[in-house]
């Protein structure tokens, strides 16, 4: 078992507490595969980041994916004592949806030895509570006699949870098949009609260290032809591996060219890890022709972690560092992709002497000109700016991403209190429309509301003192 560097947890749990449900899902994702890769939180950040994702459950309910990375998060490192309740809420509320279920099953499962017994109470699909379990429990410790399930009748979510079970490596033999084994069913389920499910075979074939590149159900050459999606993540596949990637040269650069954002930055993830000489010189000019900010931040991943493999990559990083503005969102993220690398240090000396360029960045070929101190935003190289987050001109992004912080878990607190219904609603709003946009006036709302509420209600609840903390932050003392 390997423990997480914690300037990666903490900027994972400030994207979860963003409000925002892409940053959110794309922070759960990445817990779950630090998981899987065998990272664990520490135990003294496990409380911290555990809270954030029971919250989600309360507070992001209306968001399927968000609700469902949560799940699978909690499966991972969720104590039962602290997450249980949460969990079965959200299985009780949307039990119409069959992934959302499956991964509130996955996650009791995982938790309690009593699993079998809780879930008697509900009414389920057998497969689909047989697949969910096998996600964390052993096979020899279960019932299988619903397998194995017919893949040419099964529905797609079934099949989906299907894929999960085989990428996890946890599958039963002929688990899909009584005569079939697991992987010949992934290559044919690569045809299927349904593109996620074929988005699922993929996934599968990048997770399972025993599949590789040729047990996928797709002909690479006919990559283009695939919805976005799908040429998403066979780009990726094939850019996991130095080999794979270096001996597909010419689709890892047909992936840079793609007119897809979501293809592009299924490759720059798959990149993340993988290095081999001449492929710097591709990635420097497509970083700089990015338009895209999230594929950007994602090319910037990978030149910090390839940097000691390659000298321009490092210059990239330490340039960029030092044009961003000093506590941007970007400055966090590189820090913490550097964390415990050579790299970490050189970022961190760049930060205590400032901005080497006195305030004033220009790229004259480029016609970026930037002049005094931005906050927020994104950063555009040869083409337009696209911002993903909240852009605040009040507060630093260090700052702001306290105060949602503290509103995200306000807003959990409002959820559980026992308090008026009218006194909820209407603080709840408000509370909403400031973690969207923490202006000083939308937070002023938030604190002036709880403040009449008076403090015979409220006095030494987590609700006053959350407020109080607010007030702080937001200079609204």
């Amino acid at each position: 078992m390997r423990v997480l560097k914690g300037a990666v947890v903490e900027y994972l749990k400030s994207q979860i507490e963003t409000g925002d449900p892409a940053r959110t899902k794309k922070a759960l994702q990445e817990i779950c595969k630090h998981y899987r890769d065998g990272y664990r939180v520490h135990p003294s950040q496990l409380p911290g980041v555990e809270q954030s994702v029971v919250g989600l459950l309360y507070t992001q309910g209306g968001d399927e994916k968000a609700r469902r990375w949560a799940l699978n998060t909690l499966a991972r490192l969720g104590r039962e004592p602290q997450c249980m309740e949460a969990i079965m809420h959200t299985l009780q509320q949307y039990q119409q949806e069959p992934q959302t279920s499956a991964a509130a099953i996955a996650a009791i499962f995982r938790m309690s030895p009593k699993a079998s017994r809780i879930l008697k109470k509900l009414s389920f699909d057998e497969q689909m509570t047989t697949l969910a379990a096998l996600q964390h429990v052993d096979a020899n410790k279960l019932d299988l006699s619903a397998l194995p399930i017919n893949v040419e009748t099964a529905s797609p979510d079934l099949l989906k949870l299907a894929l999960v079970v085989v990428g996890l490596d946890r599958a039963p033999q002929n688990m899909m098949h009584p005569r079939f084994e697991n992987t010949e069913l992934v290559k044919a389920l690569g045809s299927h009609h349904d593109n996620i499910v074929v988005q699922y075979t993929i996934w599968a074939v990048t997770e399972n260290p025993s599949l590789s590149l040729s047990d996928l159900g797709i002909d690479i050459r006919l990559v283009e032809d695939q919805p976005a999606n799908v040429r998403s993540w066979v780009f990726r596949l094939i850019a996991m591996s130095p080999e794979d990637a270096e001996r597909n040269f010419e689709y890892v650069e047909l992936g840079t060219r793609d007119p897809s954002v979501e293809a592009r930055a299924g490759l720059a993830r798959g990149l993340k890890e993988t290095y081999f000489d001449g492929l710097e010189a591709l990635v420097l000019n497509w970083f700089v022709a990015e338009p895209d900010t999230e594929t950007r931040q994602l090319l910037m991943d990978h030149m910090i972690r390839q940097a000691d493999n390659c000298p321009s990559y490092e210059a990239m990083a330490l340039e960029i560092y030092e044009k961003e503005p000093a506590d941007s969102a970007f400055r966090t993220r590189m820090e913490a992709a550097a964390a415990g690398g050579k790299l970490y240090g050189q970022l961190k000396r760049a930060d205590l002497t400032g901005d080497l360029f006195g305030g004033v960045t220009n790229v004259t070929n480029n016609t970026f000109n930037v002049s005094g101190t931005i906050q927020g935003g994104a950063v555009s190289f040869g083409g337009d700016a696209v911002n993903t987050g909240t852009t605040n001109n009040h507060y630093s992004a260090q700052t702001t991403e306290a105060i949602q912080s503290e509103l995200s878990k306000l807003e959990r607190e409002l959820h559980s209190a026992k308090l008026d219904d009218p006194l909820t609603a209407e603080v709840l709003k408000y509370v909403q429309e400031a973690k969207a946009d923490p202006t000083p006036d939308k937070l002023h709302k938030v604190t002036s509301r709880i403040r009449e509420a008076g403090e015979v209600i409220l006095a030494g609840s987590a609700i006053w003192e959350i407020s109080h903390l607010i007030v702080k932050l937001a200079g609204l003392a």
